[in-house]
C-alpha cells in the first residue's frame, strides 16, 4: 500500500486513543485512497459515532456507499447532513477533503439507468445532486418527481430550497407556499418562506413567517435570528433585542446573534454595550471578520484610532480581499497625518476596487499633504473620470493647480464647479484667491463676497475680502471685514496657528484701513500688511532662544544686501522682485523651529546626534506651516532649501549644484555667517576673519564660487548694516 506507513501510525493512534475522531477520519480517507471501502466505511462510521456533527465525514461516507451500490444508505447519510434546526447545511462540508467526486456521480447515473422510473427514484436523485452541489440537475429531477406525484412528501420543500439557492426567490416562494398548505405545522417551511419574503424586500411578511416558525419551534435558532434581523431592518430595536437575548439564553455562543445585537446597540449609540457584544462575537468565532470590522468602525467613531487600526488589521487577515478595510485603515492614518502609511493602505484598497471614489480622494489628499502635487492632481483627475459630477474632486484639482501656480487652469476648475453649484463657498473663496494672484482684484473681491455670503463663519473669506477692499482703497468696508475675521474662533486645534496669523494680519489691516493710507500702488499696501506680519512672526521665532535673538532679522538684512549686490553685477541673476522674496525668506527661514521642542532649542550645550537629527526637520516643518498661508511671495523654496549644499550633502533633500535655488543659497550663506559670529552657550562667537576663513573652506563644496566671492565683497560693510540691531540675552 502506498500509504502503509501513515496508516500503521494512525492505527496505533486510534488503538491508544479510541475517542480520537479526527484520527479515525484520516484513517478512513487513507483506506478510501487505497480503495479498501469496507475499512474506510468502518473508520468513518467510528468517527461519526464519536462526533455526529462531523459533516465532512458523513458526506464522504455517503459517497462511498454510492460507489458500493448502497444507495439507500448513501441517501440517508446525505439527508443527515443538517444543523440543529433540521435545515440542510452542505455549506459546512470541507470540500477540500473530498476526492474523486466523479466516481460518485457515475454510481448514481448507474442507479438512474438500472432503477425503474418513479417519483421516489427522481426524488432520491434530486436530493443527491443537490447534496453534490449540482442545483440545475437537482431541480430537473425534482420536477420529474412532481410531474409523477405532486403530493410526494417534502418534494415542494426540497425543490423550493434548490430553486432558492439558485437565486429564483419568487418561484421558490411558490413551492414553499405549496408545502406550507400541505404541512402547516412544519416550522422549517415557515422559516424558508420568511427568507423568500426577506430577499424580496417584503419585510412585514417575512416577520410573520419567522414568528410562526418560532411559535412552532421556540428554540429554532435561525428563525429567531432572522426574526431579529427583520425587526432591526425596520428600526424595531426593542423587539429585535428581546428576540436575540431569548436566542442567546439557550445558545450563548451563537456568534451571528452576538454580532447582530452589537449592531443594534451601535445603531442606538450604546457604544459600551455594542463593544461588549462585538467582542463576545469575535471570541465565539475568531474567524468572524465582520465582528472585527465592526469593532474597528466603533473604535474609529470613538476616536480610539490605534485600537481601530488593530481590529481592522485583524479583519484584513481574515478577509484580505475586502477593499473597505484598507480604506478605513488609510483614512485613520491620514487623520493622524501619517500620510506615507495612509498612501500604502489606500493603494491596497484601490488595487482591489479601482472605482472607490472615497479612497481615490483620500489618496490624493494624502499626496497633497506631503507635497506630491503633480501626483495628487493626477489622482484627483482619476476621480473626476469616474465621477464627473463630484465637485469635491474638481475643487481639489483647482486647489492643487493653485498651489502649482497655474492660475488660469485653477480658475477654470472653480468656475466649472460654480456652474453646477453657484453657492459653493469653497469654490468662491479659492476662485477669489486665484483671481487675486492674477491681479484681478475687483473680480476677486466679488468672489470673496459670494464666499462669505454662503459661509459667514469663514475667517479666511472675511480676511481676503478685507484685503481686496483695502487694495481698492475701500477702507471702511475693509475695516468691517477685518473685524469679522478677528472675531471668529478656530474650529479645531489644528487651526489655532493659522487663525492666530490671520488675526494678526487682520489687526494690522484694521489699522491701515482706519488711517486710510493711500499708497501709490494698491499692491504695496497689502504687501506692507504682510511684511509687518512676517516681522512679527520672525520675532516670535527668535524669541524662543535668547542666544539667537534677532537672528532672523540679521539673516534677512545680510541676504537682501547680498542679493542687491549680485543684481548690481548681473541683473539677469536676481530681479527686483526676487530681492524682496529673499528678504522675506530670510525673515522666515527658521519658522519651522516652532515645531522643535524647547529643550532642544534652548539647550545650553552642543546637541546630541539624536537632537541634531530632530533639529534638521525644521526646513520641512517650515514648508508645512507656510504652505497653507497664501503670502504674495514664493518663499517656501528658500525656507525648505536654505540648508542644502553644493555637493549634495545638505538637508533635507540632498539637492546639489544648480538644483538649489539661488535665493536659498543666498539665505543659506547669510544664515551660516550670522551663526558663526553670534555667541552660543557652548562657545563665543567667531571674529569676522575667522568666519570668513570657515566660509572659504566651504567654497566649491558647500557654496558656489560666485556666491562666496560676492559675499566677500560685502562682508566688511555688514557690521554697519547690522549696527542698530542689539543682541541681548533674556
Amino acid at each position: 500500500m502506498r500509504n502503509e506507513p501513515t496508516i500503521r501510525r494512525l492505527e496505533r493512534t486510534v488503538a491508544e486513543n479510541p475517542k480520537d475522531h479526527q484520527s479515525f477520519f484520516q484513517l478512513g480517507i487513507l483506506y478510501l485512497d487505497e480503495n479498501e471501502l469496507q475499512r474506510s466505511i468502518f473508520c468513518l462510521e467510528r468517527a461519526l459515532t464519536l462526533n455526529p456533527a462531523f459533516h465532512t465525514a458523513r458526506y464522504i461516507l455517503a459517497m462511498i456507499y454510492s460507489r458500493s451500490n448502497g444507495y439507500i444508505y448513501a441517501l440517508k447519510e446525505f439527508q443527515n447532513i443538517s444543523d440543529e434546526d433540521g435545515d440542510f447545511c452542505f455549506d459546512l462540508v470541507d470540500m477540500s477533503a473530498i476526492s474523486n467526486i466523479q466516481a460518485t456521480i457515475r454510481a448514481w447515473e448507474i442507479y438512474e439507468k438500472s432503477e425503474t422510473d418513479s417519483a421516489s427514484k427522481f426524488f432520491t436523485l434530486g436530493f443527491v445532486y443537490y447534496a453534490l452541489g449540482n442545483l440545475d440537475r437537482a431541480i430537473q429531477y425534482y420536477q420529474k418527481c412532481i410531474a409523477i406525484n405532486p403530493n410526494f412528501d417534502m418534494i415542494n420543500y426540497l425543490i423550493g430550497i434548490a430553486v432558492f439557492e439558485n437565486g429564483d426567490f419568487q418561484r421558490a416562494g411558490q413551492f414553499f407556499s405549496n408545502d406550507a398548505s400541505m404541512r402547516p405545522q412544519f416550522p422549517n417551511t415557515s422559516y424558508q418562506l420568511g427568507m423568500v419574503h426577506y430577499k424580496l424586500g417584503k419585510i412585514q411578511q417575512s416577520i410573520t413567517c419567522f414568528q410562526k416558525a418560532v411559535q412552532l419551534k421556540p428554540r429554532y435558532v435561525k428563525a429567531n435570528y432572522q426574526l431579529a434581523v427583520a425587526y432591526a431592518s425596520q428600526g424595531i430595536y426593542d423587539q429585535a433585542e428581546k428576540t436575540l437575548k431569548q436566542l442567546l439564553s439557550y445558545k450563548t455562543d451563537f456568534a451571528p446573534a452576538l454580532l447582530e445585537l452589537g449592531t443594534i446597540y451601535h445603531a442606538q449609540y450604546r457604544m459600551e454595550d455594542a463593544t461588549a457584544e462585538y467582542e463576545k462575537a469575535l471570541k465565539a468565532d475568531p474567524k468572524q471578520k465582520e465582528a472585527a470590522y465592526k469593532l474597528g468602525e466603533l473604535k474609529k467613531s470613538l476616536g480610539k484610532m490605534e485600537e481601530a487600526i488593530s481590529f481592522f488589521q485583524t479583519a484584513s487577515e481574515l478577509d484580505p480581499g475586502d477593499s473597505d478595510i484598507y480604506y478605513n485603515i488609510g483614512a485613520i492614518y491620514a487623520q493622524q497625518k501619517k500620510y506615507q502609511q495612509a498612501i500604502i493602505e489606500l493603494r491596497k484598497c484601490l488595487s482591489l476596487n479601482s472605482n472607490n471614489t472615497y479612497a481615490i480622494y483620500a489618496l490624493a489628499e494624502a499626496m497633497f499633504a506631503i507635497g506630491e502635487l503633480e501626483n495628487a492632481l493626477k489622482t484627483y483627475r482619476q476621480g473626476l473620470a469616474i465621477a464627473p459630477k463630484d465637485n469635491k474632486f474638481r475643487n481639489a484639482a483647482g486647489r492643487t493647480l493653485f498651489q502649482l501656480g497655474n492660475m488660469d487652469l485653477a480658475i477654470e476648475e472653480f468656475q466649472k464647479v460654480l456652474e453646477e453649484n453657484p453657492k459653493d463657498a469653497y469654490s468662491h473663496y479659492y476662485l477669489g484667491l486665484a483671481l487675486f494672484k492674477s491681479g484681478q482684484i475687483s473680480e476677486a473681491a466679488n468672489e470673496y463676497k459670494r464666499s462669505v455670503d454662503s459661509n459667514p463663519n469663514s475667517a479666511y473669506g472675511h480676511f481676503c475680502l478685507g484685503a481686496a477692499f483695502s487694495m481698492n482703497k475701500e477702507f471702511e468696508n475693509a475695516e468691517g471685514e477685518f473685524q469679522k475675521a478677528m472675531e471668529l474662533t478656530p474650529n479645531s486645534e489644528d487651526e489655532l496657528a493659522l487663525y492666530g496669523t490671520l488675526q494678526l494680519l487682520a489687526s494690522i489691516g484694521i489699522s491701515h484701513a482706519k488711517q486710510g493710507q493711500e499708497l501709490e500702488e494698491s499692491l504695496l499696501q497689502i504687501r506692507s500688511v504682510y511684511r509687518e506680519t512676517v516681522k512679527a512672526l520672525a520675532n516670535a521665532i527668535d524669541a524662543r532662544d535668547p542666544y539667537t535673538r534677532y537672528h532672523s532679522v540679521r539673516v534677512s538684512r545680510i541676504a537682501k544686501e547680498l542679493a542687491t549686490y549680485i543684481r548690481s553685477l548681473n541683473e539677469e541673476l536676481v530681479s527686483e522682485s526676487e530681492i524682496e522674496v529673499i528678504e522675506i525668506g530670510g525673515l522666515l527661514h527658521d519658522i519651522g523651529k516652532i515645531a522643535i521642542p524647547d529643550y532642544i532649542i534652548r539647550k545650553e550645550a552642543a546637541l546630541t546626534d539624536e537632537e541634531f537629527a530632530y533639529m534638521r526637520k525644521h526646513p520641512v516643518e517650515g514648508q508645512r506651516i507656510l504652505q497653507d498661508i497664501n503670502f504674495p511671495w514664493d518663499i517656501i523654496p528658500l525656507v525648505r532649501y536654505h540648508h542644502e549644499k553644493l555637493n549634495g550633502r545638505g538637508y533635507p533633500d540632498g539637492l546639489s549644484g544648480e538644483d538649489i535655488p539661488l535665493g536659498a543659497m543666498i539665505v543659506g550663506i547669510a544664515d551660516v555667517y550670522d551663526a558663526l559670529v553670534t555667541d552660543r552657550p557652548y562657545r563665543k562667537g567667531y571674529s569676522t576673519e575667522q568666519a570668513i576663513s570657515i566660509i572659504l573652506k566651504g567654497q566649491g563644496t558647500e557654496f558656489a564660487d560666485g556666491i562666496v566671492n560676492a559675499f566677500l565683497d560685502i562682508v566688511t560693510g555688514l557690521p554697519a548694516l547690522l549696527d542698530d540691531i542689539t543682541q541681548r540675552k533674556s
